[in-house]
């Protein structure tokens, strides 16, 4: 393995072990829910630092879980021997994988529309 795709890989499991440590800290400053009575709504809350914090590391772990270490992955496994043809080769192999994901979902869901299950 590549020395980017381990950093890319490590940094992706720093971010998540922090965000597990913020959840927390971000549930314990939510408001209470009382029956009765209406759910503040997320413009009402005050915008404050741990909110950024949080929205940043679970946006950036996303893409770095999920987008960056299976495009890097791809990218290993090509074997090109430029850069550019790799990371052209890993993109295609990539939107093959998550368009087929994608049509299987979509028939699944309108399966499910027209079965009234939805």
């Amino acid at each position: 393995v590549s020395r980017l795709v381990g950093t890319t890989v490590w940094l992706s499991w720093v971010l998540s072990a922090v965000s597990m440590l913020i959840l927390p800290i971000d549930l314990a400053r939510q408001p209470p829910h009382v029956q009765g009575v209406e759910r503040l709504s997320c413009d009402s809350q005050p915008f404050s630092a741990l909110s950024v914090a949080w929205s940043l590391l679970l946006w950036s772990t996303l893409a770095l879980g999920f987008a960056m270490v299976e495009l890097l992955r791809e990218y290993e496994l090509t074997g090109a021997f430029t850069w550019r043809r790799g990371v052209r080769r890993a993109l295609r192999r990539k939107a093959r994988y998550y368009l087929a994901i994608a049509l299987t979902g979509g028939c699944l869901a309108s399966g499910l529309y027209a079965t009234g299950q939805l």
